[in-house]
């Protein structure tokens, strides 16, 4: 009772009247008011449950179901505070923002403060919250060795790495930015945005992948030969001609990537294949197969999870009606659960377009120690619809037993004859390790049968034949196979013989395959020894034009660099080196037979990190110089494939020298190197001829002092020489 004799509300009294008084009690309104703490998930999954804070004191509202329910007098004035928490793995705070179903939402209307002090109307007062994520950027990784790469938030650089708060549905921006002599590649994730706008919906954790461009960290970057790692599309129509461009393939810290050349003749930053590379999971053995039509281009490749033991053959196709990354996957062709096989070492190939015959994918992969066939075709034509996909069939089950141990396969696909019943052929080469009953080996299927789709099961094989055979000391391995305009196949391969242990001899041989399957002579196309053996050939063709008949083109790398033969009119013409420092090629066949586009792509020799190289094959040059009686100082100029003493200086006085830096001494030496100079004594004056691939440019090791070293084809300023480090 206050000093007018009014009873508060909420008290009690007693009293004695002493006199005439009237009291008079007044009652304020009871309202219930429920408080809740309400969270919506990113699937927008609503949740109750946490802290309120009500005049200063915490509710737990999980004690509650939920909620807390009270009552109040009517237009009371109480405080009510949503109080961040940390609620499981993530810390909650109030949600002011109106457009994403934000605010205390009260009876009366909705406030965007986390405190509201509130004349108190019955109903509910539910307040919104949000998550907070914690974001970082760690160190950077590289493909090939590397360091001083930083990152960007919101513009700002924030060095090597960087952690922050990003509330529920806001935003940073992130750029990752590459030390000088590098790309970005992709993040952790797989996003390949650069910058990006990241809206984080969980803890988030990312780093970005650099890579050099165009470089590996390994000799084989370009894996098996009979792997296509180079291919050039043609445009979709005349008018979008721009759209036409080379493609490469290669190998680098065990995974693959793809990179295009874009109108500016400028090789683009590489794709990864298969997702980001990991220590459990990577791609590998990569090859190119063009559309039918060659304007779409796909890679086939072994996805490698190490922590499942599982291989997935896989066909990713790049869309060349839009000339657009990034590669979009296919088909899953077969996949291996611990399979014994480590490598598939997948071949694949398009048929070209044919009268009668829409065109058909067809693969040829080793699996468990045998060799596998798969046929395919677009549902609804061409191009990019579903693909339809048959049954694999073990190659084992054609013919019994010859293909156990199957290594190395290539294959390749065509129409026979050209232009008459129009029969889909598939050539299958492969290499049989064992020493007694293996060597290479061959078998032709066709496909001449109404079903459609068209089933692997029903392909029609012939019997396979011997190409080569293999000895106790003689092998016969790595074959690659192409086909002219009339469908005679060249198969090449890797010969060696181990009967003089201490002095190996190594050819690259070659055969041809006729129509009616009628096998040629064999013939070796070149040969070495000691330590300049010819390895890993790969062969092109002129498959689409007739008028190419007996035509095709091989290269294959000694120690002395990347070489190249041409074979027409019947036989193998004379061998040359079209790059000194190149090891590992891999070549390109012509699309059409108008545009003479044979290239090749190979690794440099002078790695790790290995620098991948592309050129047009040039053909041979000639070059002379005048020497003098008495000492001449010469070089090589040229890529001359019998560096011999005697066969490149047929007039010398016995005895050349080449000054060795490391030995600081003269050495006598042959065969030569194209990238040494050498002191040669001459008997009269005459002119010394050099005959082999013109040379663009030379890598030279060189060593503290003087060195005496060789020259390229072409006067080249001294602006034009330069050193690393300089």
């Amino acid at each position: 009772m206050d000093e007018n004799n009014v009873f508060i509300s909420g008290t009690q009294t007693t009293t004695i009247p002493i006199e005439n008084h009237t009291y008079t009690a007044k009652f304020s309104t009871k309202v219930a008011v429920t408080l809740k703490n309400e969270f919506k998930d990113p699937n927008n999954v609503i949740s109750n449950g946490g802290i309120i804070n009500i005049d200063f004191v915490d509710k737990n509202t999980d004690l509650t179901g939920g909620k807390f329910d009270t009552t109040y007098g009517k237009n009371e004035q109480h405080r009510f505070e949503a109080k961040e928490q940390t609620r499981g793995a993530y810390y909650r705070g109030f949600n002011n923002l109106s457009n994403h179903d934000g605010g205390w939402v009260c009876p009366d209307s909705t406030r965007y403060f986390p405190v509201i002090s509130t004349p108190v109307q019955a109903g509910t007062y539910t307040a919104k919250y949000r998550n907070r994520y914690d974001v970082s950027a760690t160190t950077a990784t590289y493909i090939e060795a590397g360091s001083g790469g930083t990152y960007n938030v919101n513009g700002t650089n924030v060095g090597a790495m960087w952690s922050g708060n990003v509330w529920q549905y806001e935003s940073i921006t992130l750029e990752a930015v590459p030390p000088s002599g590098f790309n970005f590649l992709v993040w952790s994730d797989g996003n390949q945005t650069n910058p990006r706008t990241l809206t984080p919906t969980v803890h988030t954790t990312l780093y970005a992948v650099f890579k050099q461009p165009l470089k590996s960290n390994t000799a084989t970057a370009l894996s098996s030969n009979a792997q296509r790692k180079l291919a050039k599309t043609t445009p979709p129509t005349p008018s979008q001609s721009s759209l036409a461009a080379p493609f490469m393939l290669y190998e680098s810290s065990g995974s693959s990537f793809l990179s295009r050349k874009d109108i500016l003749d400028e090789w683009e930053p590489e794709i990864s294949i298969g997702g980001v590379p990991t220590a459990t999971s990577f791609s590998r053995n990569p090859t190119l197969v063009l559309d039918d039509v060659g304007v779409n281009v796909g890679v086939v490749y072994d996805e490698v999870n190490t922590t499942t033991s599982t291989h997935t053959i896989q066909y990713d196709a790049y869309d060349g009606s839009t000339g657009s990354p990034p590669l979009f996957p296919i088909l899953t062709i077969d996949q291996m659960n611990g399979s014994s096989d480590y490598q598939p070492m997948t071949s694949a190939a398009w048929t070209p377009h044919g009268n009668t015959k829409p065109s058909m994918f067809s693969a040829t992969w080793r699996k468990d120690n045998s060799l596998y066939f798969g046929l395919g075709s677009w549902v609804n034509g061409f191009p990019f619809q579903q693909l339809s996909w048959s049954t694999p069939i073990d190659l084992n089950t054609v013919a019994p037993g010859a293909f156990n141990g199957a290594t190395n396969p290539a294959m390749l696909t065509a129409i026979y004859p050209p232009a008459t019943t129009q029969v889909p052929q598939f050539y299958v080469v492969w290499e049989d390790p064992n020493p007694t009953t293996g060597g290479i080996k061959l078998i032709r299927g066709g496909y001449n049968n109404s079903t459609w789709p068209p089933q692997a099961s029903i392909v029609g094989w012939s019997p396979g034949q011997t190409i080569a055979a293999n000895t106790p000391t003689e092998t016969n391995s790595k074959p690659t196979i192409a086909i002219d305009g009339s469908t005679n196949v060249m198969i090449a391969w890797e010969y060696r013989n181990t009967s003089n242990a201490s002095n190996p001899i190594g050819e690259i041989r070659a055969r041809l395959f006729q129509p009616a399957d009628i096998l040629g002579p064999m013939q070796s196309v070149v040969s070495g020894s000691g330590s300049s053996l010819p390895s890993v050939p790969s062969i092109a063709d002129y498959r689409n034009s007739t008028s190419k008949q007996n035509d095709f083109t091989l290269v294959w790398y000694t120690n002395q660099g990347t070489a190249v033969a041409h074979y027409t009119g019947g036989g193998w013409g004379m061998p040359y080196y079209v790059d000194p420092n190149g090891r590992s090629v891999s070549i390109q066949s012509s699309l059409n037979g108008s545009e003479d586009t044979r290239s090749i792509v190979y690794i440099g020799s002078s790695g790790p990190p290995y620098t991948i190289n592309t050129k047009l094959i040039p053909p041979p040059t000639t070059l002379s110089s005048a020497v003098t009686i008495g000492w001449n100082m010469t070089s090589v100029p040229a890529g001359m494939y019998n560096l011999g003493f005697w066969n490149v200086y047929p007039t010398h006085v016995p005895g050349s020298y080449a000054f060795s830096a490391h030995g600081g001494n003269y050495v006598e030496e042959d065969p030569l190197t194209i990238r040494s100079g050498y002191w040669v004594k001459f008997v009269k004056d005459t002119t010394a001829n050099y005959t082999g691939g013109p040379l663009d440019k030379l890598t030279i090791n060189l060593a503290a002092g003087w060195n005496m070293v060789g020259t390229i084809s072409n006067l080249v300023q001294t602006s034009g020489v330069s050193t690393s480090p300089a």
